[in-house]
């Protein structure tokens, strides 16, 4: 059943004067108890520049529970700056996001020429209503499910790995289950990527890859870097204090986060 009154209403200035390939991004909405976000591409997508594409999109998607998903039926209309309605995309039922797809929605959501023959000239603004009715809502795990979860795969992909590779084995030294956690949801997602058939995984998707893993290399050096500084400045204040049993037991956690 649908609700008379818009899950949300997206306004937008300046629409015709954006040119190809700009998007335009919503800000994060509540509907159906779920958090969502719209993306607009008014001069079109995936080579539709006869028509502006809409897009409904989770919120955050990467920081939610394993096994989310919401099942949504939805749909977009397009308003003048008089709030008239004057374009309608098609339903979409029942579509099923998750974690794999993450966003739906219509290269072709709207037609820019049928837009203009009804557009009142000389006001250059736009409304986009999307119209959201949840039908079911899945917010996956709970947390202890979800680090058991993680925690066997992470024995299970680590064990094969390093018993394939001990290369890797060698320098895989992190002590903080959080960091090897880390290491590990890198590599399964690497290895997912690279394990589709070649012609599934465009260039930008290993771009994005390499990325990811070079970005992760980055931030686990800057942390062994901070670890170091702050081991060599307590040896520094070791001699200027009486509390030396408070700086050993220091250093030894400094030595257990890494």
């Amino acid at each position: 059943m649908w609700s008379q009154n818009p899950s949300f209403t997206f306004e937008i200035e300046k629409f015709w004067k954006k040119k190809k390939g700009d998007h335009i991004q919503s800000k994060v909405f509540v509907a159906g108890g779920c958090e969502w976000f719209l993306n607009v591409y008014p001069k079109g997508h995936l080579h539709a520049y006869d028509h502006s594409s809409v897009y409904l999109r989770v919120a955050n998607p990467k920081s939610l529970p394993i096994g989310w998903k919401r099942n949504v039926n939805f749909y977009f209309t397009a308003l003048n700056h008089c709030n008239i309605e004057r374009c309608r995309s098609n339903i979409v039922e029942s579509k099923v996001l998750d974690a794999e797809t993450s966003s739906w929605g219509f290269p072709k959501a709207f037609r820019r020429s049928q837009l203009k023959e009804k557009w009142f000239m000389g006001n250059d603004s736009l409304s986009i209503e999307v119209y959201i009715n949840v039908i079911e809502a899945v917010d996956g795990e709970s947390d202890d499910v979800s680090e058991k979860l993680r925690g066997s795969r992470y024995q299970r992909f680590s064990g094969f790995c390093f018993s394939e590779h001990p290369d890797i084995a060698l320098g895989f030294k992190p002590k903080n289950q959080v960091v090897k956690t880390a290491y590990m949801n890198v590599l399964l997602g690497l290895i997912n990527t690279l394990n589709k058939p070649s012609e599934s995984h465009p260039e930008a998707d290993l771009i994005i890859s390499q990325g990811e893993v070079q970005q992760f290399e980055e931030s686990v050096k800057k942390l062994e870097m901070m670890v170091s500084v702050l081991k060599a400045k307590l040896d520094q204040e070791k001699g200027k204090t009486a509390s030396d049993d408070f700086f050993v037991a220091l250093t030894r956690q400094l030595d257990v986060t890494i």
